[in-house]
């Protein structure tokens, strides 16, 4: 879904081995944009801390799942929290949100190439 919206194709595709992820319609979808993917060993959280980090605030921020009465209601839940997450919750490690932090790293062309 990233691809298709921000019209960018990564380098490189890192996540666990969730069926999600490793489907056969994933895979070849990246592999016919040219990424290269790769996967956390089974088991090991630690070696994918940054989206380990995020779901484990998003189930802490979000509460429990099961007080909607539709699925429809928990989907336009997830995807308000996942809009908040992204455009107005302050990130420690950036100290602003990441919309904020993607606008900053835009307007500077040096920042992007980490000088």
């Amino acid at each position: 879904m990233a691809v298709l919206v921000t019209g960018t194709v990564p380098l490189i595709f890192h996540s666990d081995q969730g069926t999600e992820f490793m489907a056969e319609a994933v895979v070849n979808f990246l592999q016919s944009k040219g990424v290269k993917i790769s996967v956390s060993d089974k088991a090991s959280p630690w070696q994918n801390g940054y989206k380990e980090s995020f779901f484990g605030r998003f189930k802490d921020e979000f509460g429990d799942f099961n007080r909607f009465e539709t699925v429809a209601e928990l989907m336009e839940e997830i995807y308000s929290q996942i809009k908040y997450y992204n455009q107005d919750r302050i990130h420690t490690a950036f100290k602003m949100s990441p919309a904020a932090y993607a606008a900053k790293v835009s307007e500077n062309p040096l920042h992007k190439r980490g000088t």
